[in-house]
């Protein structure tokens, strides 16, 4: 057997290997992080970008005039509860705001 060593071999060798490997598992993160927002968005709420879309709001307002009356139009048919039309109501205020953030 022969005993000689080879700069593959060498401590600074693998030092420079695992610098590699951190630097490419850097770059993988960096463009697996840009893939997930290109394809889910921006996951974080309207009103957390400073977009403040309040009730007072002439779209949402609107908007609400007609998802609340057609809320209370399905109470009054019997279509659902008190407790669901609560939770509706709830749902088309939410709705409204965040269509108006979108605009």
């Amino acid at each position: 057997m022969s005993n000689t060593r080879t700069v593959v071999d060498t401590r600074a060798a693998r030092v420079v290997a695992l610098v590699l490997a951190i630097a490419l598992a850097a770059v993988f993160y960096a463009v697996w992080k840009e893939e997930v927002s290109t394809l889910f968005g921006d996951l974080t709420a309207p009103e957390a970008e400073g977009l403040a879309v309040t009730h007072e709001d002439p779209a949402v307002a609107a908007c609400l005039e007609t998802r609340i009356a057609d809320v209370d139009q399905m109470r009054e048919d019997g279509l659902i509860d008190d407790a669901q039309h609560e939770v509706f109501a709830e749902r088309a205020a939410s709705l409204c705001v965040a269509q108006a953030a979108g605009r």
